[in-house]
């Protein structure tokens, strides 16, 4: 495989008969960890960033 991003591998999991479905899962769940792992790293970032937008009623 080429340097490809996970998400876009994804589909090639699929076949014309059969599907992948536990590696599809596996790839999913890695792809998302890092996306996770940086909300959590700058969650009080985010709060704060939107207290300060002025959500006011």
């Amino acid at each position: 495989m080429e340097k490809d991003q996970q998400i876009v591998l994804i589909p090639s999991f699929v076949g014309e008969f059969s599907t992948d479905y536990p590696l599809m899962m596996a790839a999913a769940c890695m792809a998302i960890v890092p996306m996770i792992m940086t909300f959590f790293f700058f969650q009080r970032n985010f709060i704060e960033g939107i207290a300060i937008t002025g959500l006011k009623n």
